[in-house]
């Protein structure tokens, strides 16, 4: 999954970082994402970024194993179960404009 953002005013990358990584070490202890990618930052000031439509800053890629696992992870989180959902607001909460867009691997 692609999530695109902005970070909200006085929160910083790091910061953000590190609530997306206490997030990633409990839904991988949990069997539901293989892993969260690192921060990204856009670089729009280059030929290799067309895309005028979007303007966010930010990105991370989530990945699943399949789609079984990623619905278990939708599950988790709707639950509001805990730690998970606070985990989960810790880090929404740091986020503007954000979107989502899920792609599969085709072998």
């Amino acid at each position: 999954m692609l999530s695109y953002f902005d970070l909200k005013p006085g929160v910083s990358a790091a910061d953000y970082a590190h609530s997306v990584a206490v997030l990633a070490e409990h839904l991988a202890a949990q069997d539901l994402i293989i892993r969260i990618g690192p921060l990204g930052r856009r670089q729009r000031n280059t030929i290799l970024d067309t895309d005028d439509e979007r303007l966010q800053s930010y990105f991370l890629m989530m990945y699943f194993r399949d789609k079984a696992q990623s619905d278990l992870a939708i599950d988790y989180i709707e639950s509001l179960a805990e730690p998970g959902a606070s985990l989960h607001q810790q880090m929404y909460n740091k986020i503007d404009n954000a979107m989502f867009v899920c792609w599969e691997d085709v072998d």
